[in-house]
């Protein structure tokens, strides 16, 4: 994704932009050999995975220290001000799904309602810590939700694995980008009861940005499938074939069950 990420934002003209963005990433960027060149010039804050980081368990202290340091950078970072922080709230390394048929498709993973909680928090400390200072002016931190569609490129396994080496293959294909508006406490409330309960409220940040993601996704995904018909249709055979317009419409229509299904779920648990 960053790869991608920054390709997009380069020949979009925003050279600097891309060049200013900081990664929240886990610690295979680093030390896999075939995500180490993608990572080379890039700003990096690097964070184990809760998945991985009792494993080994000798490791567990020390991975947890590390984590705590990047936290505590990343917060004087927003202090400051003036960042661009790129977050996976789910990781940035979504699954295939098999489908009855047999076939494959990528699908957005359900965000982390505490870690997008985490980072709300540093937020919200960093404003506080530079108005404590005398700052001239409290930076205030912004969130805007972000699909990307590349999963052709350089797609992950199909299973999760801890260790470095996982077999991967590299494929040509469409890649896309979409920003959403920015999502608030306020603009998060369309997706609460008029009970919901503080637990509810807190979820509900999460869920607002997830149901954002992956509509847009959904939308990339058409424009990626629209083009390649048409090329089809003008004699033009593409390289990496999309889905066809009705895999399409039932993904679209998929997600947005998915969608209605994951407000349902952390609104009324």
């Amino acid at each position: 994704p960053r790869a991608g990420w920054r390709l997009i934002l380069e020949n979009a003209g925003k050279d600097a932009l891309a060049q200013k963005v900081i990664y929240v990433a886990g610690h295979k960027v680093t030390t896999d050999p075939l995500a180490i060149p993608f990572s080379m010039g890039c700003n990096l804050l690097c964070i184990h995975s809760k998945k991985h980081i009792a494993n080994p368990p000798e490791e567990t202290a020390e991975k947890q220290a590390q984590n705590m340091a990047t936290m505590s950078k990343l917060q004087d970072l927003l202090k400051g001000g003036g960042q661009c922080v790129w977050v996976a709230p789910s990781g940035g390394r979504d699954r295939p799904v098999v489908e009855e048929d047999g076939s494959k498709e990528f699908q957005i993973s359900s965000f982390d309602t505490k870690s997008v909680e985490m980072f709300r928090l540093i937020a919200q400390k960093a404003g506080k810590e530079a108005k404590k200072s005398g700052a001239e002016q409290t930076p205030t931190t912004h969130f805007f939700p972000l699909a990307m569609l590349t999963r052709k490129l350089v797609p992950p396994p199909d299973t999760t694995d801890s260790t470095v080496g996982e077999k991967r293959s590299a494929k040509r294909g469409t890649v896309g980008l979409a920003f959403g508006p920015e999502v608030t406490a306020d603009s998060s409330k369309a997706v609460l009861s008029e009970d919901a309960s503080k637990d509810e409220q807190r979820a509900a940040f999460a869920t607002a940005a997830e149901i954002s993601v992956k509509e847009m996704y959904a939308k990339l995904l058409k424009i990626e499938t629209d083009k390649e018909s048409s090329e089809t249709t003008s004699g033009v055979v593409t390289e990496a074939k999309g889905l066809s317009k009705v895999e399409v419409d039932a993904y679209i229509a998929k997600v947005k069950a998915d969608v209605d299904a994951v407000a349902k779920a952390r609104v009324l648990a």
